[in-house]
């Protein structure tokens, strides 16, 4: 369906619901709870978050044509990717939070992980950098270049017990 996004039922493999009118819509994210739809675009018309229970839009941020987006493993934060930053939300009142700016990356949206317990996130500030904030303090824990980096920095994931950072 194009400009909608499709949410299946797993067990009966049917369409549970859909969320249309959303042009460019490219990629969604659910909360760890399900309760919430975060519907990302390419060239579009910004992100969407939908409260699955009711159907209804809770939040719009139509200025981000391009982005990502992602849900912290305890459900408090979404952050959404853009070109230019990072912007954390918080989850269920939707109070815009913390900023982290982005250099040389211009429209193209870069990738995000949260380590398992939620409190560090991952996200790559340049091309060839990564770097882990503190989620709750909004510090800075570490900026971490790889010494054989030469393109951009695409994906970012952490293992299941939160040890290991791949960046690829």
């Amino acid at each position: 369906a194009a400009d909608a996004v499709l949410v299946f039922d797993r067990k009966t493999q049917k369409e549970k619901t859909r969320f249309g009118g959303h042009r460019g819509a490219l990629g969604a994210v659910l909360g760890p709870d399900a309760r919430w739809l975060a519907c990302t675009t390419w060239h579009g018309s910004g992100v969407k978050v939908f409260d699955t229970q009711n159907g209804k839009l809770a939040l719009s941020v139509p200025d981000t044509e391009n982005s990502l987006a992602a849900f912290s493993p305890d459900g408090k934060w979404l952050v959404i990717g853009t070109g230019p930053e990072y912007r954390l939300w918080s989850v269920g009142s939707w109070a815009p939070g913390l900023r982290f700016a982005r250099q040389g990356t211009e429209d193209v949206t870069g990738p995000i992980a949260f380590a398992p317990d939620g409190r560090i996130m991952a996200i790559v500030p340049s091309w060839r950098l990564v770097r882990l904030v503190d989620v709750e303090r909004g510090v800075e824990l570490a900026t971490l270049e790889g010494p054989d980096v030469e393109e951009m920095i695409a994906v970012l994931s952490f293992s299941p017990d939160g040890a290991c950072l791949i960046a690829a």
